[in-house]
């Protein structure tokens, strides 16, 4: 019996102190994980201003809002706001200021972002990856996202 809790201590310290244990970012429940091409658009929810396309040419990555204003006059859309450099969308945990929201940002590899729907709720964005072939543009992206937030 004192071999078994000899064994259970040592084991219980090894891991508390275990430094991939303890730095793991887990996304939170209800995100998903989806790969988009260029002029693909994510919609946070039903409805034609909580969406979002994907933009890509050789000296940029936009995601951007959906504007059917010139379609709807008069119609809010969405805004996003980079909220710098996260290692999954489990470390995008704060609302950035106002002033932070645009109707588009240039996408950055491991930059977490949040989006402000019309309605006021909000949902957020992790960057995983993309692909770069040689041609210079990039010709999908990864991401990770999720709504409500």
């Amino acid at each position: 019996m004192r071999y078994v809790i000899v064994l259970l201590l040592a084991i219980g310290l090894s891991c508390s102190e275990d430094p991939v244990l303890k730095d793991a970012c887990a996304d939170p429940l209800g995100s998903q994980d989806n790969t988009y091409k260029n002029n693909n658009i994510l919609c946070f929810k039903e409805g034609f201003n909580a969406c979002f396309v994907m933009q890509f040419s050789a000296t940029s990555q936009l995601i951007r809002a959906v504007d059917y204003n010139s379609i709807f006059p008069g119609t809010m859309i969405g805004m996003i706001a980079d909220a710098g450099p996260v290692d999954c969308l489990g470390d995008v945990t704060t609302k950035p200021p106002a002033s932070s929201f645009f109707y588009g940002v240039n996408a950055v590899v491991h930059h977490g972002y949040v989006v402000k729907l019309p309605d006021n709720t909000y949902g957020r964005i992790f960057v995983d990856s993309w692909v770069k072939p040689a041609s210079g543009a990039v010709s999908e992206i990864h991401l990770t996202w999720q709504y409500a937030f």
